[in-house]
C-alpha cells in the first residue's frame, strides 16, 4: 500500500468469524504496533484499511525494492477477539506512490 495509507487490503484463509457478537473485534495489525479494524466478508475473506506507514517505520530504514519504489515491508497479522493475533508474519509492503511527469509515451516505431 501507499506510504499514506487509505488502501483495502483483502485477506484470504479459513475460519474468519462471520458477522455477529465477535465481529467487532477483529482487527488487522501491521508492523506490530498499528491496529485497524477489519471487516470479515466470509469464512474465507476478510478486508481492513491500510494505516499511514508510522513516522518512526518510515524512519527506521528502507527496503531497496525495484527501483527504490518499496519504502517499508512490515508484517501483517490477524485477530477476531481483538487480542490473540496470529503469528504468521504476513509480509505487507509500504511503497511511495509514482508520479509520471512529462509527455505521453513515444508512438511505436513503424513496420
Amino acid at each position: 500500500g501507499v506510504t499514506s495509507g487509505g488502501e483495502v487490503v483483502t485477506l484470504l484463509g479459513s475460519g474468519f468469524v462471520e458477522a455477529g457478537a465477535r465481529s467487532c473485534e477483529a482487527r488487522c495489525r501491521f508492523g506490530g504496533s498499528v491496529e485497524v479494524p477489519a471487516k470479515v466478508i466470509s469464512p474465507t475473506e476478510m478486508r481492513c484499511i491500510v494505516p499511514p506507514l508510522p513516522t518512526q517505520e518510515l524512519d527506521a530504514g528502507g527496503h531497496p525494492g525495484a527501483l527504490g519504489v518499496i519504502v517499508r515491508t512490515l508484517s501483517l497479522e490477524v485477530t477476531m477477539n481483538g487480542a490473540d493475533y496470529t503469528s504468521a508474519g504476513l509480509p505487507f509492503s509500504y511503497y511511495r506512490r509514482l508520479v509520471c511527469v512529462g509527455g505521453p509515451p513515444p508512438p511505436p516505431p513503424a513496420p
